[in-house]
């Protein structure tokens, strides 16, 4: 009850500071604030979406595998409000072609996905626990969130894109508000977990959710064969260091790194091998890493490293620690015999203008150079 009362207050106070935030933002620019209501009200009902899809999923995943109806209630609660968020995100979108055409088919996702968890739990009222399971293993409901969160991150992409196009010249009251309303959201969060707690009945409800979402999450930002970040969560990572080092006036670096030959070793010792590699690879650039930077994967044999606060010789001694560890590692194949391993690296700092495409574009040439300039070197972007 403690916690229940501290976040309403938290929200109370945040409401009043984000109320108080758009005020000025209005007074700035009109067009800001019309542009930053209509993507708070869309990044709110997507969430709203996200949630109640969710829930119901939990709901009918819950009872299908204790075949106890209390299961039952997360999914019985979030059907209205998947119709009601629905039916307003069509709303809020409608001025806007691509989005409402957008939140048309997000819209068909979830009365498709409404259809296919009606028709589970049908089999499971008629005791078909059997039918039920064998169902749900098709993946046809699994599919159905991910391309509902899809859209709906899309969506959520492109009112982001919007806002920051129409405001600017108002920058800063922006980034408050953003906060602001991600406050809001974890205030809310908070509410419904510390509300799911209240009733005893939906403890394991609530733990199954916290499981789901957890797992959800990881798959969303982890590489799947490292461990480490993912090329989204790379991005979103470096978008955050971006918008961090031009407010803070502080250094950021960027390291694009490749493993030299790898289509040899694949050729040679086969994927297998391959894989073994890129797992190593990504180990050692953790260990050599500092705790606050980010190494992620961007795809195939190329890493990336977001180093904020980090000026470029100190990006430069920290790529080279990698590389010299990487080239003292050698790996034994399964056939007995030994790869051994190189790097290029390409390095670019930030500039206050940049964005996120400039230093990718700016790395990958210095990379590039280090490649054609005879490879296992660190190359500084011009």
């Amino acid at each position: 009850m403690h916690t229940l009362l501290a976040c309403m207050a938290v929200l109370a106070v945040l409401l009043v500071v984000a109320s108080f935030s758009a005020y000025q933002s209005a007074e700035k620019r009109e067009v800001a604030a019309r542009a930053q209501t209509s993507t708070r009200a869309i990044l709110s009902t997507s969430n709203a979406l996200k949630v109640a899809a969710l829930e119901a999923a939990l709901g009918e995943r819950g009872y299908v595998i204790t075949n106890n109806r209390s299961f039952l209630r997360p999914y019985r609660l979030a059907q209205p409000v998947i119709e009601a968020e629905s039916a307003r995100l069509l709303r809020i979108t409608r001025a806007v072609p691509d989005q409402f055409a957008r939140a048309q088919t997000a819209t068909a996702q979830l009365e498709r996905l409404s259809t296919w968890q009606a028709e589970v739990i049908a089999l499971m009222n008629r005791g078909d626990q059997r039918g039920a399971i064998a169902l749900i293993q098709r993946g046809q409901g699994r599919q159905l969130i991910e391309a509902v969160i899809s859209e709906l991150d899309h969506i959520e992409r492109r009112a982001e894109v919007s806002l920051v196009a129409s405001t600017s010249s108002a920058d800063y009251f922006t980034y408050n508000n953003e906060i602001f309303q991600y406050g809001l959201a974890v205030v809310g969060l908070l509410l419904l977990v510390a509300g799911s707690f209240a009733t005893i009945a939906m403890r394991r409800a609530a733990e199954a959710e916290a499981v789901v979402r957890r797992e959800l999450e990881r798959r969303a930002t982890t590489d799947e064969l490292t461990g480490i970040a993912n090329r989204r969560e790379l991005l979103a990572s470096l978008d955050r260091a971006i918008s961090s080092a031009r407010r803070n006036r502080r250094p950021l670096a960027l390291a694009l790194i490749d493993i030299d030959h790898f289509k040899r070793i694949n050729d040679c010792h086969g994927h297998p091998a391959g894989d073994a590699v890129i797992r190593r690879i990504a180990l050692l650039a953790v260990d050599v890493m500092r705790g606050q930077d980010t190494v992620g994967r961007l795809g195939g044999e190329e890493f990336a490293v977001v180093l904020p606060d980090c000026s470029i010789d100190d990006a430069i001694a920290a790529c080279e620690r990698l590389r010299a560890a990487v080239k003292e590692t050698d790996l034994e194949m399964e056939t007995g015999s030994e790869v051994y391993l190189t790097l290029s690296t390409g390095i670019t700092i930030f500039d206050r203008n940049d964005s996120a495409e400039a230093m990718i574009a700016r790395a990958d040439a210095a990379l590039y150079a280090a490649k054609n300039g005879g490879r296992d070197q660190i190359k500084l972007a011009a």
